[in-house]
Parts: structure tokens; C-alpha cells; sequence
């Protein structure tokens, strides 16, 4: 049995713990550990999810991923959406423009390359949390009618309006 809160996560993070490295090598690509977003204050919303792939797949994915930025720009999508959240120059929501969250969007490409669509219907560079969960919910009926597993999980959404 693995121990998920000392398992490691990849991401593309707009907000790294130990701050940025220099992204560019590995097209933004970070490592650290699920047991980071354990504060439910503030990481009130959070869901893990169990996708129907083999790891090492979408380890081989990520491993090209990080060396491939023709594919998705990783670096481009942190730079885009920290100039939004930051408020520089009055910059647009980069979902608006297509661009995606970068983690999704990294999590798309690589599910992507592993034969496995976890957003269908969407385009994989636009993805976002949102996206995903939606596929997670209501998607099941497609995933039976290409004879593949759906993906499941657990959530916690610990805030209220």
C-alpha cells in the first residue's frame, strides 16, 4: 500500500515552496510532495483522483513532457498566469485565451501521450482543475462506450459561502 501523504506530486506550481528554480529545463515541470497541500485552510478544496494508467506511462510522459516544449510550453502558461494573477498590466484570464491551468494542462498532455484523454471534448492546452473534475463526475457513459475505465477519486471541499 503506498503512503499518499509522503507520496511525491509533479506539478507546474505558480506558487513552488522553495520558491522558482530556473523552469526552462524542465518546462516548468516541479516536484514535490502530496503531504504540501495538507492544510485545509489553505488548501480548502482539494480532490485526489486514481486514473486507470499505469505509472509508468505517465512517468514517461512527464519524462518527455519536460524535454518536449513544442508539445505544451510549460514555462509560457507560468509566465502567462502569473502576470494575471499578479495584475500586471492589466492582464487578461489566460483561460479566456485558451491557455490552460499549467498543471492540468501538463496532466492532460502527459494522460494524452499515455493513450488516455481525461478532459474529452476539451482541448488539452486550455485544461483546468474544473475541467477534469467535470470528467471525473459525469463523463462515466463515455468512458463505457470506448470500453475504457473511468477515472475515479475522493474530494473535500472544507469551506462554505
Amino acid at each position: 500500500m503506498i503512503n499518499i501523504i509522503s507520496s511525491q506530486a509533479y506539478e507546474i506550481s505558480l506558487e513552488p515552496p522553495q520558491g522558482f528554480a530556473f523552469p526552462p529545463p524542465t518546462n516548468g515541470l516541479q516536484q514535490g510532495r502530496i503531504s504540501q497541500y495538507r492544510d485545509a485552510e489553505l488548501y480548502p478544496n482539494i480532490a485526489l483522483l486514481n486514473t486507470p494508467v499505469p505509472r509508468a506511462q505517465v512517468m514517461e510522459a512527464l519524462d518527455s513532457f519536460q524535454r518536449q516544449r513544442a508539445v505544451l510550453e510549460g514555462v509560457e502558461l507560468i509566465v502567462r498566469w502569473l502576470t494575471y494573477v499578479w495584475g500586471v498590466a492589466r492582464a487578461s484570464n489566460p483561460l479566456l485565451d485558451g491557455y490552460g491551468i499549467p498543471s492540468a494542462a501538463m496532466l492532460e498532455i502527459a494522460f494524452g501521450a499515455a493513450g488516455y484523454d481525461l478532459t474529452p471534448g476539451l482541448e488539452s492546452r486550455s485544461s483546468c482543475p474544473e475541467a477534469i473534475w467535470q470528467a471525473v463526475k459525469w463523463w462515466h457513459e463515455y468512458y463505457v462506450q470506448q470500453k475504457r475505465p473511468a477515472l475515479s477519486g475522493a474530494h473535500y471541499v472544507g469551506h462554505t459561502l
